[in-house]
């Protein structure tokens, strides 16, 4: 019979740094939901909140901060790569296009696109949501 390890167990600093997260995360009038998903940012969650707390998308629990500090600190280029990749709120029942003008237009302050920039971002990002991940409303449409 094979032995297993004892579980790795966290350093009384990693405790504590950990700790300080989630007291960040309590100390905050965020619903229950977007508190959850906001762990994922690990030791940036204060630098996430520091960008905006305003939720922008209900449905994937996501803040305007994230979408802030996905811009400045992961090289985003387009909307779809904001909405599908670095923020995963197009994996949200909504495929992000209940927010997907608002995000454009926070991304677009730091990006510098004008307005003609954040419209052809919005028309390139409803494309590909269409193509890749369809609601059952946009199939039904597509058969008829």
């Amino acid at each position: 019979m094979e032995r297993l390890d004892p579980p790795m167990r966290r350093t009384p600093r990693e405790e504590s740094a950990v700790g300080d997260r989630a007291g960040t995360l309590r100390a905050t009038a965020l619903p229950l939901e977007v508190k959850k998903h906001l762990r994922v940012y690990g030791s940036a969650i204060q630098q996430v909140l520091d960008a905006g707390t305003d939720v922008i998308c209900p449905h994937a629990h996501a803040v305007a901060g994230e979408v802030l500090y996905s811009v400045r600190t992961e090289s985003v280029e387009t909307l779809s790569d904001l909405m599908m990749r670095r923020t995963g709120i197009s994996w949200g029942s909504c495929r992000g296009l209940c927010c997907h003008v608002e995000v454009a237009r926070l991304a677009g302050s730091v990006l510098g696109w004008d307005a003609a920039q954040q419209a052809a971002q919005v028309r390139a990002f409803e494309s590909e949501v269409a193509y890749h991940l369809p609601t059952e409303e946009m199939l039904r449409r597509e058969a008829e």
